[in-house]
């Protein structure tokens, strides 16, 4: 069963949201290990870089989830996959798919690093000289 993701695009306020990421944190602490307190944080700051504890990654999700994070690949959501289907792939080629993955995520990001939004203060001065 699909899980609903519709709430990735409510306001930050609404009801919806504030559930939506408490149903966040009940599937991504069903898919780690029982030792583990630490999940990575899809806030768009974090951008799933960083591992935090429970209640950081709640206070980060106040600011706003990345909404290109559509398949929750790093809280469990390639486990929940049929055992049918993963009978028939390579179980080398479901860890080289993973690394993949968490390897692009982590140029996104670090591309998302290379290029604020918001201006530094260098830029401001910049600006201000070609003003």
């Amino acid at each position: 069963m699909p899980i609903n993701k519709s709430w990735m695009q409510s306001g930050r306020s609404s009801e919806d949201y504030f559930e939506g990421v408490e149903s966040f944190f009940n599937y991504s602490y069903n898919h780690v290990k029982p030792d583990d307190s630490k999940i990575f944080c899809p806030c768009t700051k974090c951008s799933n870089r960083y591992r935090h504890l429970r209640y950081e990654v709640h206070e980060h999700l106040f600011n706003r989830i990345k909404l290109t994070y559509t398949t929750w690949y790093l809280h469990g959501e390639d486990d929940d996959k049929d055992s049918d289907e993963s009978d028939e792939c390579d179980s080398d080629n479901d860890e080289n798919d993973v690394a993949s993955m968490e390897q692009d995520n982590d140029m996104h990001g670090l591309i998302e690093e290379g290029c604020p939004q918001d201006p530094n203060g260098d830029a401001h001065k910049f600006y201000k000289l070609l003003e």
